[in-house]
């Protein structure tokens, strides 16, 4: 593939992260969600109706959080387990190194045509 295309592409290389948590510290790598993916994810867990706009956030970060990480301090198998029992701190930590769905708006308005 063009040097100039990859450019464009989701990166398939992953990233290593460490969370610091009350002087311990936890281990992950997440891979980049390519555009489609965050898309199948936004139109999972958006609601539109005539009554506005819902994004159902609790279903969005966990998917979002399986879906990105590859490695975690815990057994991939227990992933959607481990998500559902995470303290709200940890989770907090965790959910700054997760796609977010205002990601895809980038600085603009998600519902204005061009």
């Amino acid at each position: 593939m063009e040097d100039k295309l990859k450019k464009i592409m989701a990166s398939e290389e992953e990233e290593a992260f460490t969370i610091e948590f009350e002087g311990e510290s936890y281990e992950f790598a997440k891979k980049e969600l390519t555009w489609r993916q965050m898309n199948e994810l936004l139109s999972r867990f958006l609601e539109v109706s005539k009554e506005g706009v819902k994004v159902h956030l609790e279903q969005f970060f966990e998917e979002a959080a399986i879906m990105t990480l590859t490695k975690a301090p815990w057994a991939q198998s227990d992933m959607k387990f481990v998500l559902r029992k995470l303290g709200p701190r940890f989770g907090a930590k965790l959910r700054l190194h997760l796609p977010g769905f205002e990601s895809l708006l980038d600085g603009g308005d998600f519902f204005v045509e061009e």
